[in-house]
């Protein structure tokens, strides 16, 4: 039996759709002399790409960035993205990187360092002791926003923090999962949550959200932000990477609430 002329036609349009995709993201990668592209987790896309304007007003080249959940990112580079450097916002998915010989495991480093800050919108009317008198589950009977825990990062930290601090079962079916640390933060921003856990350098780069705390260290895993060069990078690249592990980068970095551990004056 022939098949119907408009479903074959489906299939080849459909093939066609797929071919050209699949193009594109093989052929994303940028010219190594002339540019390079750059996945970078959300929390720390603005630092990042304030970074690449004096890079690129240095004569250093063209940085396209791309930012998003780390998870998001690091699916894209497995999947055939063209990646020259991955800035992740915790080892985990680095990790996973790695173990798929999908970076270049000689230039890995842990750049910065971060912290969780609980924020509320300005229209909620709470305060808080973390350690202190009744749980915040018990004083707020709203929502609370936080990264996705099943896969960002951010939310991965505050499910950890949450729980050591004795509030994760009393925000049991009041958590409000977003798709990355930016959008938890857009969510309190904009009053659509009360409350949420955020990146700390998220919470001090606006106004709109009020800080009630930032968290202790000790409530989570170290949030420790890994940069690697995914396998064979061109020059822009590389001098990229070095750019961003230089004392002026680590003024930039400092200036908006991280810490760097991996600037280097030798580079």
């Amino acid at each position: 039996m022939n098949a119907n002329p408009y479903w074959k036609a489906r299939v080849w349009l459909a093939v066609a759709l797929l071919s050209v995709a699949f193009g594109c993201a093989a052929g994303s990668r940028a010219d190594g002399d002339r540019s390079a592209v750059v996945f970078v987790a959300a929390s720390m896309g603005d630092a990042v790409a304030a970074l690449a304007k004096r890079f690129e007003a240095q004569g250093g080249g063209e940085i396209r960035i791309s930012a998003a959940a780390s998870s998001t990112l690091a699916r894209q580079i497995e999947a055939g993205a063209g990646a020259d450097l991955f800035l992740s916002a915790n080892s985990a998915w680095m990790d996973r990187l790695a173990e798929r010989g999908l970076i270049d495991s000689s230039s890995r480093i842990d750049l910065l360092l971060n912290r969780l800050a609980l924020v509320a919108h300005p229209g909620t009317d709470v305060d808080v002791s973390l350690h202190s008198g009744p749980p915040l589950p018990e004083k707020w009977a709203g929502r609370l926003a936080l990264g996705d825990p099943k896969h960002v990062p951010a939310g991965i930290y505050a499910v950890q923090a949450l729980e050591r601090l004795g509030w994760l079962e009393g925000f049991k079916g009041r958590l409000t999962p977003a798709r990355d640390a930016r959008d938890a933060l857009r969510l309190v921003m904009l009053g659509e949550v009360g409350l949420g856990v955020v990146y700390a350098t998220d919470a001090i780069s606006t106004d709109r959200v009020r800080i009630l705390a930032i968290l202790p260290q000790e409530l989570h895993e170290p949030i420790r932000c890994p940069m690697a060069l995914i396998g064979q990078t061109g020059k822009v690249a590389r001098d990229f990477y070095r750019f961003l592990r230089s004392p002026e980068a680590a003024v930039a970095f400092r200036s908006r609430g991280f810490r760097p551990i991996g600037a280097s004056d030798e580079l």
